[in-house]
């Protein structure tokens, strides 16, 4: 876990230390430290604990520019455990203790775009599944040492031959998590998602149509086939309300290989709309949790550093992202029109962005981020949402926090009221 967290941490501090303090940051951190605290410590940017230390002490002039308190708390939590793993011989962690520090580390990655984030994430996955057998067997051996409270009626069927659990309830693998819906998962295919959220049918097999979410993809029936329909769309609950889930519903409903009228509920949803069906859906996901301001994403050769960048990436490949090359690398939107331009060449389209207020805070404040400014965030959602509106059968789909829990600190209130309007 120390080895893949300072991969991925080593280019981020490579670039924040060396624009603050030059190509000789190394040394210029190490003799701080050393003059600060009166102790020398090796200067190896490839050592965890010297890489961890950087960033902490110089966590305001550094990553606090753009990351906030908990990212922080989060290289804190990250110190303790490389300084345990060192110094506490004889005491190994147990598995609780593994998977709280690899879903920290995996957090820490993620806030910055580091693609360390994913195999992270596999491991975390991994210790969560063993930790799952291993409590499962603790309960079964404790069962089995339990007296009997009393003998079941006769005749009376075990209830598992009523209600048949799912097979990792069975198997003692279920956890939590892994039933949180996750679109930038979604759309990346992740080996080992659960099919209930990655695969069109089973997804739609399995999700309730409440009378909001038959509204919203009727709605978008019509807005992609030119029949009606709103153009832009905000997802506004409270934390849990169900806003992720009906952009996986929206992403599923505009998959080009499977037709809308296989998926299974959907007959009377296309009857409402008076829509047959749907013609190919050009699609693009953003997920504000799996992008960042600060890191460009690179990706088949290319680098992206803007949310327009990686709206013209999705929709049109590097072709383009070449038109948008200069508002991408300046961090500028491109405009009203250029917008428009991409839209008609792909349309119809739907475009989601999922958690744009976790992104826009971490600019609130900020200048000269890759991923452009605060008030550069606010000018592209404006361009954007004229444009979509502008263009027949595209579709445009925003969700927003009405929770506090969500919205984190000042710049993530200031975000969501601009955004808002």
């Amino acid at each position: 876990m120390l080895d893949d967290l300072t991969l991925g941490l080593r280019p981020v501090a490579e670039r924040v230390f060396g624009k603050r303090y030059g190509d000789r940051w190394v040394d210029v951190v190490s003799s701080q430290k050393e003059m600060e605290t009166g102790v020398s410590s090796p200067a190896d940017p490839d050592d965890p604990q010297f890489l961890l230390n950087a960033i902490w002490f110089h966590w305001r002039e550094t990553l606090g520019q753009t990351l906030g308190h908990a990212e922080r708390n989060y290289v804190s939590e990250l110190r303790a455990t490389r300084n345990r793993w060192a110094h506490s011989a004889g005491k190994p962690f147990d598995g609780e203790d593994l998977y709280r520090a690899f879903d920290t580390a995996e957090r820490l990655l993620r806030s910055v775009s580091a693609p360390q984030a994913e195999s992270m994430a596999k491991a975390r996955s991994q210790i969560g599944l063993e930790n799952a057998i291993a409590a499962q067997r603790k309960r079964k051996e404790a069962g089995a040492q339990a007296p009997t409270a009393g003998q079941p009626a006769a005749g009376l069927p075990p209830w598992r031959s009523v209600a048949t659990p799912h097979p990792d309830v069975s198997a003692g693998r279920y956890r939590q998590a892994e039933f949180a819906a996750d679109l930038a998962a979604v759309v990346r295919a992740d080996p080992g998602l659960a099919p209930e959220y990655g695969d069109p049918r089973e997804f739609f097999s399995r999700t309730y149509l409440t009378d909001g979410l038959s509204l919203l993809l009727v709605g978008a029936l019509r807005r992609l086939t030119n029949a009606g329909g709103e153009s832009v769309v905000d997802l506004q609950t409270t934390f849990g309300g169900g806003k992720t889930h009906s952009m996986l519903a929206l992403w599923h409903l505009a998959d080009p290989a499977v037709e809308a009228t296989s998926l299974p509920g959907l007959e009377p949803l296309l009857a409402k709309a008076e829509v047959s069906g749907l013609p190919h859906v050009n699609r693009a996901a953003i997920v504000g949790t799996a992008l960042s301001p600060i890191t460009p994403r690179r990706v088949e050769g290319a680098e992206i550093r803007t949310l327009w960048g990686e709206l013209a990436w999705q929709l049109g490949s590097a072709g383009a992202l070449d038109s948008f090359a200069d508002a991408d690398r300046e961090g500028i939107p491109p405009g009203a029109d250029a917008l428009r331009g991409l839209l008609e060449a792909h349309a119809p389209v739907v475009v989601l962005i999922d958690e744009w207020v976790t992104y826009a805070r971490l600019q609130w404040g900020k200048e000269g981020l890759p991923g452009g400014s605060f008030d550069a965030a606010l000018s592209f959602a404006q361009q954007l949402t004229t444009a979509v509106d502008q263009v027949p059968g595209a579709m445009l789909v925003v969700s927003l926090p009405s929770s506090e829990i969500e919205v984190g600190g000042e710049g993530g209130q200031r975000a969501l009221e601009s955004l808002k309007h």
